[in-house]
């Protein structure tokens, strides 16, 4: 019985290593999603595209920096989030044990 819980655990932790590496969606993230300075960000991206400049670049490149400092959080939130559940799940199905009693 035990190496049967061992299996499922391997199985669930593969599978949550696949959906976890599968999700990413772009070098940037999502960055027209984001709703932190999403005029300003558009607007410098806007301004990059139509007159580029080593100004217009920096302006763009400060806008990515300042959307990732307010969103790279959530993803380490939500992985930390994931291995304490699945501690506390694997320390849960190998605790409990199924005892019979003789009648």
């Amino acid at each position: 019985m035990r190496a049967f819980k061992l299996l499922v655990i391997c199985a669930v932790l593969w599978f949550e290593l696949m959906f976890v590496t599968m999700h990413n969606p772009y070098p940037h993230g999502e960055i027209v999603d984001v709703r932190y300075r999403g005029k300003e960000r558009m607007n410098a991206y806007m301004d990059y595209r139509l007159h580029p400049s080593p100004e217009t670049e920096a302006k763009f490149h400060e806008e990515l920096r300042l959307m990732h400092k307010h969103e790279d959080w959530k993803g380490y939130a939500a992985l930390g989030f994931l291995v304490a559940l699945n501690i506390g799940g694997i320390y849960l199905l190998l605790k409990h044990e199924q005892k019979h009693t003789a009648a």
